[in-house]
């Protein structure tokens, strides 16, 4: 532990706060979305309390006001309220370093976080406040379809990106990570990657995919150890990943702010709830920690479901 009396300003504390999260083995994207969080937090000090040149300078009041500022972000629609939710995450995290590193007091035990849960869901009354959004089995057919007709250079990258993730209920992050030494096409078999938890699954793949990946990969002539790549030959960044999503969904006239590439995640387990697949087995494929973290899909709105039936017997 460094010296408790030293003073941080807030320049040198958010260097600090990158390389402790670097030595922490911690996800690029990990880092980033951190790094965003705690400038944009700087950001709002250096505009209302232009004083306050060191962290030690940060009191309890201050952070009550950042939240109150980020709660009015939601209410006007400027944030999501789970980004709200992460934004002060990151802030208790921050103090946990600096409790950890300089013994400083850590005030983000004493900031009250009242969570967003996922979806909006209230195990209480049953109710959801932020409807799931998932694809019909009849969108789905005609959104591969659409791909496979569309003249985009990209085309059968963006086929085998969708087809990997409305069959598997894999992460964005995972696809994206996903490597050719991953795929066993003999016994149709993929190891999803999870950097950000550091760890890894197997799961079963369908002989259709398998043949859409081994054709992307001669078409391509893709000589990299990651499968999905940029047009320039580089492992596909995430923002280039979240617009080919964005992009494709307008095939089938899905433009809504907001979505990104968890449709398919959603659209995955939607189905195999429609199919009476128990939900033991769904986490297996989609990494969920435990059963609980399906409970939003399991209490949807039956009404919803109905599209999804075609395929029940």
């Amino acid at each position: 532990m460094k010296n408790e009396n030293e003073k941080l300003t807030l320049k040198k504390m958010k260097k600090e706060f990158e390389i402790y999260l670097y030595a922490k083995e911690n996800a690029k994207d990990t880092i980033k979305s951190y790094n965003t969080d705690i400038n944009q937090f700087v950001n709002f000090l250096n505009r209302n309390y232009t004083s306050k040149t060191y962290i030690d300078d940060v009191d309890l009041r201050i952070l009550e006001d950042y939240k109150l500022f980020l709660l009015e972000k939601v209410k006007n629609n400027k944030i999501k309220s789970k980004t709200k939710d992460r934004k002060i995450d990151s802030l208790k995290t921050l103090y946990k370093f600096l409790e950890s590193r300089y013994g400083k007091e850590n005030l983000g035990e004493k900031l009250v976080l009242n969570r967003t849960k996922k979806n909006g869901y209230n195990s209480e009354t049953g109710e959801i406040a932020n409807k799931i959004k998932f694809l019909t089995k009849a969108e789905t057919k005609e959104l591969l379809q659409k791909i496979r007709e569309s003249n985009h250079i990209d085309k059968l990258r963006d086929y085998c990106i969708v087809l990997l993730m409305l069959s598997t209920g894999m992460r964005s992050c995972s696809a994206r990570e996903a490597r050719w030494d991953d795929i066993d096409f003999i016994n149709k078999r993929l190891v999803v990657r999870n950097n950000k938890a550091q760890k890894t699954h197997i799961i079963p793949i369908k002989e259709e995919l398998c043949h859409a990946l081994a054709s992307y990969c001669m078409a391509t002539q893709n000589t990299s150890e990651i499968i999905f790549l940029s047009n320039k030959g580089k492992p596909i960044s995430r923002t280039a990943f979240n617009n080919t999503i964005k992009r494709v969904l307008k095939y089938i006239g899905i433009d809504e702010q907001g979505l990104s590439s968890h449709i398919f995640r959603h659209s995955f387990v939607m189905s195999m709830l429609a199919n009476k697949t128990e939900p033991e087995k769904i986490i297996r494929f989609t990494g969920h920690s435990s059963v609980a973290e399906l409970e939003p899909y399991i209490h949807f709105n039956v009404d919803d479901l109905r599209d999804c039936l075609q395929d029940v017997a």
